[in-house]
């Protein structure tokens, strides 16, 4: 059920992470509210988009040098093989 939470799917239940405690937990048992963790969740949700997006950033950027320094190095051996 708390996975169907986190991940946006839909349960057969009312959402769990709207609650104050955990259904078949009691309070003295709980680390975290449901509403913590709800939050704890979307926060790690943003942090990881913002590192996959600079990664991502990254990756096109070396991918550019790498096809920019293909080209310069095709042009370099057509002008040193004499164009032929």
């Amino acid at each position: 059920m708390l996975i169907f939470s986190l991940m946006g799917e839909k349960s057969k239940s009312k959402d769990t992470l709207t609650g104050t405690t955990w259904p078949e937990v009691s309070p003295e048992d709980t680390l975290i509210t449901p509403e913590q963790c709800k939050v704890l969740w979307e926060y790690f949700n943003a942090e990881l988009l913002t590192q996959t997006q600079g990664f991502n950033s990254g990756l096109a950027a070396t991918n550019q040098v790498f096809a920019t320094l293909a080209g310069a190095g095709a042009t370099l051996a057509t002008v040193a093989g004499g164009g032929d």
